[in-house]
């Protein structure tokens, strides 16, 4: 019994990692995409990009 509550926990605690991971991972492409969108905005492409 302890031990099915000691891995209940494990998974719990897991589960909250892999979230903050796909939240960190989003976070990322989203700078990426803000970084890359100032830099086409500087050199010019932002009419391309906005269409």
């Amino acid at each position: 019994m302890i031990r099915l509550q000691h891995d209940k926990q494990k998974q719990m605690r897991y589960g909250t990692l892999q979230k903050r991971d796909t939240l960190t991972l989003c976070l990322l492409k989203l700078q990426l995409m803000e970084w890359r969108f100032d830099s086409a905005w500087k050199f010019g492409l932002g009419r391309l990009y906005l269409g």
